[in-house]
């Protein structure tokens, strides 16, 4: 049996608010969501909270030990220290996440100039440890895509960016906005689509269309050649834009 399904998404935030995306399939049933990142920034747009993403070098975070992030605002609002890994370990050379809540009705301006103070307790929870240092190779602090385009606010990469110790156990990052981009120029979109338990079959088509702001249709694309997409698998693909396509468009 064929089954032909389509899917239309139009993005408009405050951010992300210039194309509608038709994916299409002809095939059998396959389960995917698809996400289209724009780097565009929008002071104005609320931002409910932050992603970070800190890199572990050489010298891990022991079992125990504690690191906290505490936020000051543009304004002077200082919000709660938050503890990030509730004692669990990070181990050396590895990636952490996290989210960070900001209060209601916090926007991208409020975070200009605003301030992340890293600090570490490494004190010994048992005998005979001595206290515990930790090397933080980078930090990178985001925001989430659904609301602002996947803007980057603060990233150090160093080597490392700080080694905490028992005589330095905090470190202070300021953030940065970027001015609004609605005016520069796009040459290409990302698409990252993450199929679901139901694969898309070899010999099945994904396709996509892309509708500019003005009414304009694009080629319509074929994605994936009639390549087969497993289950719970990610692809990126790469599309191209007319030139002189603005963000805004």
């Amino acid at each position: 049996m064929t089954v032909s399904s389509s899917k239309t998404t139009s993005f408009s935030g405050a951010l992300v608010n210039f194309l509608v995306i038709s994916i299409g399939a002809i095939g059998i049933g396959w389960a995917t969501t698809a996400s289209v990142i724009a780097q565009t920034a929008d002071r104005s747009a609320i931002v409910p909270n932050l992603q970070m993403n800190i890199l572990t070098g050489g010298d891990n975070l022991r079992d125990g030990s504690v690191a906290y992030a505490e936020i000051r605002l543009r304004n002077g609002t200082v919000l709660p220290k938050v503890n990030m890994n509730g004692g669990r370990g990070f181990g050396d050379n590895s990636n952490n996440l996290f989210s960070l809540n900001l209060p209601t009705g916090t926007t991208l301006g409020d975070l200009d100039a605003a301030t992340v103070t890293l600090s570490h307790d490494g004190a010994a929870r048992r005998w005979p440890d001595g206290y515990d240092n930790w090397n933080v190779d980078a930090v990178n602090i985001t925001t989430p895509r659904v609301c602002s385009g996947n803007v980057a606010v603060a990233g150090i990469p160093a080597n490392p960016w700080v080694r905490f110790t028992g005589g330095k156990t905090f470190k202070n990052l300021t953030f940065s906005v970027p001015p609004s981009a609605r005016s520069s120029t796009a040459t290409t979109l990302n698409l990252k689509i993450v199929t679901g338990r139901d694969d898309l079959r070899d010999g099945s088509v994904a396709y996509m269309e892309i509708r500019l702001r003005n009414g304009r249709m694009l080629p319509k694309i074929n994605l994936n050649n009639g390549v087969g997409w497993g289950g719970n698998s990610t692809r990126t693909v790469s599309l191209s834009l007319p030139t002189g396509t603005r963000l805004g468009d």
